[in-house]
């Protein structure tokens, strides 16, 4: 995703999250960072992105403890020259004691074929 990305979308997720009680920190940590990502549904060359988002809710659930899936999340962005730019795509809250930014954006440029994932991280405490 580029990095252009709405902030409302980020906004939106995390107001949607607390507001419906979701738990942000697992396995009974004092603090931690709670993190907030995009995947596309779909790969660049137009296939599903099905068995990478089976893949990557996997590796959530290992590195991570689980994750808080937020399927439908459209987003724009401006490109680099000034035109507006549309995807659908699956947006993830995943709490961890450690920042796992520089994991999640790695995983997602391998697995997801992203080449400036959108992630965005904050300092949370329970």
């Amino acid at each position: 995703m580029k990095s252009f990305r709405s902030f409302t979308i980020a906004l939106a997720a995390v107001v949607l999250c607390l507001s419906s009680g979701c738990a942000l920190m697992e396995r009974g940590a004092e603090g931690g960072f709670v993190h907030f990502f995009v995947v596309p549904k779909t790969m660049p060359d137009g296939s599903s992105a099905k068995e990478q988002m089976d893949a990557l809710k996997v590796w959530l659930c290992d590195k991570a403890g689980g994750y808080t899936e937020l399927p439908d999340a459209p987003g724009g962005w401006m490109n680099h020259q000034g035109g507006l730019e549309t995807s659908d795509q699956h947006a993830f809250l995943v709490s961890a004691p450690a920042n796992m930014k520089d994991e999640i954006t790695a995983y997602v440029k391998k697995e997801f074929a992203e080449t400036d994932p959108y992630v965005m991280v904050w300092k949370a405490e329970k």
